[in-house]
């Protein structure tokens, strides 16, 4: 990647100007950081530079507890209310689950839950040991 922007000066401008506009809308420094995290990421192939677009964005719009709260706990099939304003984020993506699959007793109950977004994973994966 580090080549593609050294020997593409379309792209290294690209590139460029993008972080300096995403970098300028982080309202602090701690998602100054996070952002450099995820760009850190694009850099050694770790996701793409659609993924960090996104991933960047997403940071732009959370409220850092919130995001700290989604690092912090396995939120991965949960019950929508247990992730509460981190559904509009992006994060996640909806899905029915019969909570009594195996009991062939109980009768057809369908339960809305939560499932990571592609994305949610990914900044779960590059942000896992960072500490916000």
């Amino acid at each position: 990647m580090i080549d593609k922007i050294d020997n593409s000066k379309e792209f290294r401008t690209r590139v460029g100007e993008k972080l300096l506009y995403i970098i300028d809308r982080c309202e602090d420094h701690e998602k100054t950081q996070i952002v450099a995290r995820l760009f850190a990421a694009f850099i050694h192939d770790r996701i793409t530079y659609q993924d960090f677009l996104q991933a960047s964005s997403i940071v732009e719009r959370i409220m850092l507890d919130d995001l700290r709260y989604f690092l912090k706990h396995d939120l991965d099939r949960s019950r929508v209310d247990e992730v509460g304003d981190l559904m509009n984020t992006g994060l996640f993506f909806l899905f029915l689950e019969n909570p009594r699959d195996g009991d062939h007793k109980a009768p057809d109950t369908l339960e809305l839950r939560t499932r990571f977004s592609e994305i949610g994973g990914k900044m779960r994966a590059v942000l896992e040991d960072y500490e916000i």
